[in-house]
Parts: C-alpha cells; sequence; structure tokens
C-alpha cells in the first residue's frame, strides 16, 4: 500500500501553520527566543528549532495516534495493552498538565510583566494529548468489549 504523499503534505503544511502560530503567539510575533519553564528549568530555543521540533512533534502525534488505531484493529492482544496501559499514562500526563496551569498561576503571581501565553501553549499541548489518549482509551475499550463479547 502506497501512502499518499500530496496528503501528508497537506498535514505537514497544516502542522506547521500551526507551529507557526503557536511560536509566534509565544514571542508576540517577534520570533526571537522561544523560552519556556517547566517546573524548576527554563528552556530557551531559537524560533526556527522549536519550529522544527514542535511540527515533528505534532506529525509524530499524528502518526502515532494512526499507527495505534491500526494495531488495535489487528491485533488482540494490542488492544486489551492498551485499555491497560493507557489510563497509567492519562494519569500522568494529568499530572504533568496540573504542574504546566500550576505554573501559570505562580508566574502571574511573581512576574507582573511576564507574557503569561507562554506557558499556556504548552499546558494546552498537554490537555490536547490527553484529549487524544481518551480517544484512543475508548476506541481501544470498545475493541476489547467486541473481542469479549463476540
Amino acid at each position: 500500500m502506497q501512502p499518499n504523499l500530496k496528503n501528508e503534505w497537506k498535514w505537514v503544511l497544516g502542522f506547521g501553520f500551526l507551529s507557526f502560530l503557536l511560536i509566534g503567539l509565544m514571542t508576540n510575533f517577534k520570533f526571537k527566543d522561544f523560552e519556556f519553564q517547566f517546573h524548576d528549568t527554563y528552556y530557551v530555543f531559537d524560533s526556527l528549532t522549536a519550529f522544527q521540533y514542535l511540527t515533528a512533534s505534532i506529525y509524530i502525534v499524528r502518526v502515532g495516534y494512526m499507527l495505534f488505531d491500526l494495531m488495535t484493529d489487528r491485533y488482540r492482544i494490542f488492544a486489551f495493552v492498551v485499555a491497560f496501559v493507557n489510563p497509567i499514562v492519562i494519569l500522568l500526563m494529568t499530572i504533568l498538565a496540573f504542574f504546566f496551569v500550576q505554573n501559570i498561576f505562580v508566574s502571574s503571581d511573581s512576574y507582573v510583566n511576564r507574557n503569561l501565553i507562554s506557558p499556556l501553549i504548552p499546558a494546552l499541548l498537554i490537555i490536547s494529548l490527553i484529549v487524544i489518549q481518551i480517544i484512543v482509551e475508548v476506541k481501544a475499550l470498545r475493541k476489547v468489549w467486541l473481542f469479549i463479547k463476540g
């Protein structure tokens, strides 16, 4: 089965536009350095590197979702493993999202002139990954239920 490269380029360009918009929001569309703080560590990337990493990460999430969907369709044991392991991953990602959201409130109290969009974007990305994880979990549980029932 040959992949449709025209369709894949549309996805990559769409994810590139989304990355451009997110990095623009985080840097106030000045595209200087991209900065974000995770707990007690402060990361600084130049905008081009951040753009490349973010676009690749979003695309990898899409490919991973498609792979999980295909594997749960074909292999019964994989659906069982996903159904049991995925809630643990969702819990850990929820804790990570909590720390990002907590960082927003600490930053707003400590730094008056700080851009609050900067810590908000990673929190929203983690929350969107949690939503994707929940969708994968629901699909895996449906497959497990069909395997058990049928």
